[in-house]
């Protein structure tokens, strides 16, 4: 048997609320098959084997950090009130794609699905990258996972967002030369099955402990000290960029995340020989009154001070 059929990543789409996103990367879709393997009394070979239960779900990367913030915020976007699907077009053999509209392209629908952002990596000659994840509920009735082979596609690919690690301020003081940013959201889930039932019914953030990481040129240590420093604000941009470069400074259009609590610690200090010297530096981002939020997020200002 040869080779016959070949099918490309396309995109996710989510009904409600809608969006389309097109600018990913490895993406993994996966049934997460939990085995269970039973041997006879003194065997030497497994006698049993069968599905003990399995959580499905899709991780993937994307760039569209606006569209996918503006559903996840910093925690998880609930996309139960309409159908989230994976699509894959197919490859033309001695052409390069089939038409959209021919019904001959892959779906794998979810009827409910909760859409995570794990952690946002941009570096200041990298555009930013999200790792994402999408976790599948069983509604009741249909399975998390329902896949069609034969549809047509769904969705307009496009790759206008772009973005870049931009100025970074720590207790009012803006931190120069900043190289790399990396905002984690710090999320774990409760993943519930009970009752015997194959799938997870319940998934819901169990806690969320914020960080951003930097390196920069600076060497702050007599700012941060030895111990760390009490972080009273922090704000960290995302630069937008566009086809003629970056975004002016005053163009509503790049992307904040601010804190007002935590510690600042530096990691390490690095260089030699003829390489620049470096620090990264670690904040640890808590909740300031027990009742707001450790990290915000705006995606549509200016960078200010």
């Amino acid at each position: 048997m040869t080779a016959s059929t070949l099918h490309l990543l396309h995109g996710i789409q989510s009904s409600s609320p809608a969006a389309f996103l097109s600018q990913i990367s490895n993406a993994q879709a996966s049934p997460n098959v939990e085995e269970q393997i039973a041997h006879g009394a003194g065997g030497l070979q497994p006698l049993f084997a069968g599905n003990a239960g399995q959580a499905a779900g899709f991780t993937f990367d994307c760039e569209q950090i606006k569209t996918l913030l503006d559903l996840t915020g910093v925690g998880m976007a609930d996309l139960s009130a309409g159908n989230t699907d994976l699509y894959y077009v197919k490859a033309a053999n001695l052409a390069a794609r089939v038409a959209a509209a021919s019904e001959l392209h892959t779906r794998l629908r979810c009827a409910s699905a909760g859409l995570v952002c794990n952690q946002i990596t941009a570096g200041d000659k990298k555009f930013a990258s999200a790792s994402c994840r999408l976790v599948l509920p069983y509604d009741g009735s249909n399975e998390p996972i329902v896949p069609a082979g034969t549809i047509a596609l769904s969705g307009t690919r496009s790759a206008a967002e772009h973005y870049k690690a931009g100025p970074i301020w720590l207790n009012a003081s803006q931190i120069p030369g900043v190289t790399d940013v990396t905002i984690d959201m710090g999320l774990e889930l409760f993943i519930l099955s009970a009752d015997g039932e194959m799938y997870p019914t319940l998934i819901a953030i169990k806690t969320s402990k914020p960080t951003v990481t930097f390196t920069c040129y600076t060497l702050p240590w007599t700012t941060i000290g030895l111990n760390g420093l009490a972080i009273t604000g922090l704000s960290v941009y995302l630069r937008k960029y566009a086809t003629a470069g970056a975004v002016a400074n005053g163009t509503a259009g790049h992307i904040k995340f601010a804190a007002t609590a935590g510690l600042a610690t530096i990691e390490n200090s690095g260089g030699g020989g003829t390489e620049e010297a470096t620090t990264t530096v670690k904040c640890t981002l808590v909740d300031p009154s027990g009742t707001d939020a450790a990290l915000t997020v705006n995606t549509a200002i200016a960078i200010t001070t």
